[in-house]
């Protein structure tokens, strides 16, 4: 990874962050972010994504990812904000991904915003195409769009040693 670290910045990006799967960089000259992975589940995300470009929880992708290698790839995706966790917690993103999760016989009766609605349906939709990806919706993999707009980033993650099925 050193190696790509150095690269990128030979091209003028800087790494944001990255994950166990992947490192995310940025270019301050460019609207989008290049994001490096080696995560399969990635892959199925950003086909949920593409499948479903209207739904505004969900990250733009621009062109397809691109092999760098045997495991790595990489694709350019729009630049989004942090969402702190503060802003998180304010706007129920923990209260939606466990009613996603285990949607109770109540549900019915709970009093969503519009916006509340979409992101649970978005949440609900990722986690019934999850296949053998485990679900990781954590503070780091929802990001924002604007000021108002949570976005899902990074929902799944490789089921290493088959406990995807038992995942919320």
């Amino acid at each position: 990874m050193t190696d790509l670290v150095v690269y990128m910045k030979k091209l003028g990006f800087h790494m944001l962050g990255g994950g166990e799967y992947s490192l995310v960089f940025q270019n301050e000259t460019r609207d989008d972010v290049v994001k490096v992975y080696n995560d399969e589940c990635y892959d199925r995300f950003i086909a949920f994504c593409k499948a479903h470009p209207e739904n505004p929880c969900l990250p733009r992708f621009f062109g397809n990812s691109v092999r760098l290698n045997d495991k790595a790839r990489m694709i350019r995706i729009e630049r989004l904000l942090p969402a702190s966790f503060v802003e998180q917690e304010q706007a129920g993103i923990a209260t939606l991904k466990k009613v996603a999760a285990n949607p109770p016989k109540e549900f019915e009766q709970w009093d969503f915003t519009p916006e509340q609605q979409q992101f649970l349906d978005t949440l609900q939709e990722l986690h019934a195409q999850k296949g053998n990806c485990w679900i990781d919706i954590n503070p780091g993999n929802v990001m924002k769009r604007g000021h108002e707009q949570f976005v899902i980033v990074d929902p799944y993650a490789p089921d290493r040693d088959g406990w995807a099925s038992h995942s919320r």
